[in-house]
């Protein structure tokens, strides 16, 4: 991609294809596949919010990293657009230091960039898998968790325990 990233100016859309889609940055085709199988059984009714959301997030800061003042997207505006930002954020001190330039002028790039899209109303996955007499329960390994997991045990509820690790950033 290092290539397409200093375009005068960005346009980016997709296309499907039976074994994935591919990104479209100007004139040039960035292929992204998967076996054909895996690609079929995807559920088509988020494929498309699942590819946008992805293509936000990869192409978020190219603009950035060649002093461009933006980039047009041909599609809606990602669900998840609003939680790419930190990992970019995050990312800034590494990309200056690859290419480079200052933290700084980086992060104003970024801040002052323009997206545009075709829509800005969100594509929203529908998506209903088949659920099964289930339930979740976040567990935290206290005391709470465990009395929760042990009622919804006891009374049938079959729970399903999930837990989510999340880093510390300092």
């Amino acid at each position: 991609i290092r290539f397409m990233l200093c375009l005068k100016s960005l346009s980016i859309n997709y296309t499907l294809q039976k074994n994935g889609f591919a990104i479209q940055i100007n004139k040039g085709n960035l292929p992204i596949r998967y076996p054909e199988k895996v690609w079929q059984k995807f559920p088509s009714k988020i494929k498309k919010a699942v590819i946008e959301n992805f293509i936000f997030l990869s192409t978020l800061s190219m603009p950035t990293m060649c002093k461009r003042k933006g980039i047009d997207y041909g599609f809606n505006s990602p669900l998840l657009g609003s939680f790419f930002i930190r990992p970019i954020l995050l990312y800034i001190p590494s990309g200056a230091e690859e290419y480079d330039k200052d933290s700084f002028s980086l992060f104003r790039n970024l801040m002052n960039t323009r997206y545009t899209f075709k829509t800005y109303k969100a594509t929203l996955p529908d998506y209903s898998p088949l659920l099964t007499n289930r339930s979740m329960i976040l567990f935290t390994f206290g005391k709470d968790s465990l009395l929760s997991f042990a009622v919804a045990e006891e009374i049938g509820l079959n729970p399903h325990l999930v837990y989510i690790d999340e880093p510390d950033v300092v």
